[in-house]
């Protein structure tokens, strides 16, 4: 079950997704994470993303995901968080308190494959998602 396209995965909770998230983006919680990626092709390009920095969700997610085999999947790690700052395509109402605090900066400790607000827009606008 694969064409091959972009998928970029909100891997937070449906209460967050539901509140706001990167347009055209799908929701995998992280818990049902492996059940939803177990029948992808493991070349599938794949994007996971959580709230900001901070969060940790999106790191595990990639680790997963990695784990399981995938060879082209990148975190997201300035979440939807960046995301929405940087005024790029959402959807929802984007009302939750951590969406209005600062931009947050990377802490250079992250142990993922990364990609950046600006290339996953151009990415997600190649892709036909945007």
């Amino acid at each position: 079950m694969s064409n091959g396209t972009l998928r970029v995965i909100n891997v937070l909770t449906h209460d967050f997704y539901e509140d706001c998230h990167i347009k055209s983006s799908v929701n995998v919680p992280l818990d049902d994470l492996r059940g939803y990626a177990q029948d992808l092709d493991r070349a599938t390009p794949l994007v996971v993303y959580c709230a900001k920095y901070s969060c940790s969700t999106s790191s595990q997610a990639w680790q997963m995901l990695n784990e399981m085999g995938f060879s082209n999947v990148r975190a997201y790690e300035g979440g939807i968080h960046e995301w929405y700052k940087a005024e790029l395509p959402v959807d929802g109402a984007c009302l939750k308190d951590y969406l209005q605090g600062p931009k947050e900066q990377s802490n250079g400790d992250i142990a993922v494959k990364e990609i950046d607000a600006q290339s996953l827009y151009a990415e997600m606008q190649k892709a036909g998602l945007l």
